[in-house]
């Protein structure tokens, strides 16, 4: 969840093969001899349903007129914040949730948490 509340947009850099994303924060995890962590991720051109550049191109592009930050991720409900580290957890843990829950190779039930 740091890295992805870490991650800013002057620090991703768009290419013709892809994205590269720079997290140049200290995240817990990491020692204080700390280098700049880099994540990379390919152009998918056989099948742009996949594509993570093209997603996150998209989402940019779409929420640029409500960013009032500049971090990647901001809250789609009014004043548009930016979305903190527990709001980040929460959505990733809805998602696993869900994936759990109607995925057709899992056969036991998932729980959800109240």
């Amino acid at each position: 969840m740091q890295t992805l509340f870490a991650i800013k947009l002057e620090n991703i850099k768009f290419t013709n093969s892809g994205v590269t994303i720079v997290i140049d924060e200290l995240l817990k995890q990491l020692r204080s001899t700390f280098h700049p962590e880099l994540l990379k991720f390919k152009d998918c051109v056989p099948d742009r349903r996949l594509c993570v550049v093209k997603y996150l191109n998209e989402y940019i592009d779409r929420t640029k007129d409500l960013r009032k930050t500049n971090r990647l991720l901001v809250s789609l409900q009014k004043p548009h914040k930016e979305v903190t580290k527990s709001t980040i957890s929460r959505w990733v843990k809805n998602t696993q949730v869900l994936t759990l829950k109607y995925s057709p190779y899992i056969v036991r039930e998932v729980q959800v948490p109240q």
